[in-house]
């Protein structure tokens, strides 16, 4: 079972023994940047599926989203990806 990583992780849904979608809140060392400029996909692994920002509606993630302070990332991988990137995006 994927753990909630000092309460990083939001909620998940766990569909068989490694592939998971999680919701987080954006980590601060891609708040202020594109997807693609974060290189999120590269780096961990994981697909942003999409973002919640508050008292807007959800929004399918493309790569010139911009991640701003406070959204609600929907986030999509094996759970050692989703595991890698909310341990290391809250790192510093």
């Amino acid at each position: 079972m994927l753990p909630l990583l000092n309460g990083r992780l939001l909620d998940f849904i766990q569909f068989d023994d490694r592939f998971a979608i999680a919701k987080l809140e954006a980590p601060q060392s891609i708040v202020g940047v594109t997807l693609a400029l974060s290189d999120v996909r590269r780096k961990y692994g994981i697909t942003v599926v999409g973002i919640k920002r508050k008292d807007e509606d959800f929004v399918y993630a493309v790569p010139d989203t911009w991640v701003h302070p406070n959204d609600v990332l929907i986030v999509s991988g094996t759970i050692e990806q989703i595991e890698r990137f909310a341990a290391l995006a809250y790192r510093g």
